[in-house]
């Protein structure tokens, strides 16, 4: 799948039938096995939603455009690395910004 603009980003608490405009109530359920590509598959065939997943990375959102076959569980496993090596260099990076001051 490809990127979306960021004026087309939804908050994370936004329900389905919220993004559908109905009274309706819509369900969608997956597992952290689910891969983010099965995920936006199916919202488009099933609800007509151009979705794309994002994997938070230290304080970023990062669009998952490169990794859509990765699972959840997967994605949630790299953005915790990522961001626990984000905390642990954030030290270091506010100690050389202070040098350039």
């Amino acid at each position: 799948m490809e990127g979306s603009a960021k004026r087309y980003l939804v908050s994370h608490d936004t329900s389905l039938s919220e993004l559908l405009n109905t009274e309706t109530a819509a369900e969608y359920s997956f597992s952290a096995e689910t891969t983010v590509s099965t995920i936006e598959q199916d919202l488009e065939t099933q609800f007509g939603l151009h979705a794309q997943v994002f994997r938070k990375s230290g304080n970023v959102w990062i669009e998952t455009t490169l990794t859509d076959s990765w699972t959840l569980a997967h994605q949630n496993e790299e953005g915790q690395e990522l961001s626990s090596k984000s905390n642990d260099e954030s030290a270091a990076d506010m100690a050389d910004r202070d040098v350039w001051r």
